[in-house]
């Protein structure tokens, strides 16, 4: 799944056949510079939307293993910007205690793996989605790139009805898989 994949579902649900067209290359109803401002402003709305994702209901998590100086990690070394750190291991895998600071995790190794959640640097046109289509399926990106277009256009009352969509969707990929839900019965 790519932005340009979202990008085109977003703007099926918004009706913008022009940007469908424009983005597989038939439409010249667009000028170049109108095409290109709009569809700056939906991998803007991507990227809102995937940071929406990762913060609130869908977390991105990864294991790194970094060198310690003085038994501090800095985070500006960690590949990603962590959003909370998880645990901190030894190399032979031991779960080791740590602290936080405002600019590094402090521990007692040299080498350690961090395991943290992260918020997903920027992506553009081209690039592939931080998620897997079985992960977070790219109809409800799209949902939440609508709602964010729209928000953009100044068309609140039907934002609002794509942010519902989004967010009952997104709620129902957080769940974890052995989530019970409440039996209910009729009366």
């Amino acid at each position: 799944m790519t932005v340009k994949d979202i990008i085109e579902t977003s703007a099926v649900f918004l009706g913008r056949e022009d940007i469908i067209s424009y983005l597989k290359g038939d439409d010249i109803s667009l000028s170049n510079e109108d095409a290109e401002k709009e569809i700056s402003i939906l991998v803007r709305c991507v990227n809102i939307v995937l940071n929406e994702l990762a913060t609130e209901f869908v977390p991105l998590k990864t294991t790194e293993t970094v060198r310690c100086n003085n038994g501090q990690i800095l985070y500006s070394s960690l590949l990603q910007s962590p959003l909370e750190i998880l645990k901190v291991f030894d190399i032979n895998g031991k779960e080791l205690d740590f602290s936080l600071n405002q600019l590094f995790i402090k521990t007692n190794s040299n080498a350690v793996q961090v395991e943290y959640t992260y918020i997903p640097l920027p992506l553009n046109l081209s690039s592939t989605c931080v998620y897997a289509e079985n992960e977070v399926p790219a109809r409800i990106v799209a949902y939440g790139v609508a709602e964010k277009a729209c928000l953009f256009e100044g068309k609140f009352d039907e934002a609002e009805i794509w942010a519902k969509k989004f967010k009952e969707s997104a709620s129902t990929i957080s769940l974890p898989k052995n989530a019970v839900i409440k039996g209910r019965r009729w009366r």
